[in-house]
């Protein structure tokens, strides 16, 4: 079974966002590692040089704004790094310019992929999973490499449902060829 379609930039910020979603959310950085024990060292050592004659309520706000700022922080951090991953994919994938005209195809032992750029073979055993959004697919692979598949390459939701049985028909195939050789 064969599919081909163009690959654009929109594309790959769709699987972009959907790897920010996935990864991002919980993930731990140094600036959320780290944020809870500076604002527990910054608020003690407020407490033992603030003036004695502070009135509760000042402190409470003060407190409240220092929350704010860090908030804001963890926010921005949040932000910039999904620029950068904006930069990377823009840089990497075409600098935001022509489409990528993609063909693939169910072969029995792997998925064969050819594009003006380059052509290679995926064994059905390296996949590690198979996602849908919306509007695309993404064929995931170990090391970190994707297939992107975007739904409207097919012609209709019987055509794409026919696809994704084949593919992991052939997958269910690679794995039980892998169990038996194991023996």
């Amino acid at each position: 079974m064969e599919l081909q379609y163009e690959l654009t930039y929109d594309d790959h910020r769709a699987y972009q966002g959907h790897l920010t979603n996935k990864l991002d959310l919980g993930r731990p950085t140094p600036l959320r590692l780290l944020a809870p024990a500076v604002i527990g060292a910054a608020f003690a050592l407020y407490l033992v040089t603030r003036p004695p004659d502070m009135s509760p309520a000042r402190l409470g706000v003060e407190f409240g704004i220092g929350l704010t700022v860090v908030a804001f922080l963890l926010k921005v951090e949040h932000f910039f790094r999904k620029r950068i991953l904006d930069r990377v994919m823009r840089e990497k994938c075409y600098g935001g310019g022509p489409t990528e005209h993609v063909w693939l195809t169910l072969e029995p032992d792997c998925l064969a992929t050819q594009s003006q750029w380059s052509s290679g073979r995926l064994l059905w055993a390296a996949v590690r999973d198979i996602e849908q959004t919306d509007t695309h697919i993404f064929i995931m692979f170990p090391n970190g490499a994707v297939i992107i598949i975007p739904k409207r390459a097919f012609d209709s939701a019987q055509h794409m449902q026919t696809f994704l049985d084949e593919m992991n028909r052939l997958r269910a195939q690679a794995a039980v060829a892998a169990a038996s050789a194991q023996e």
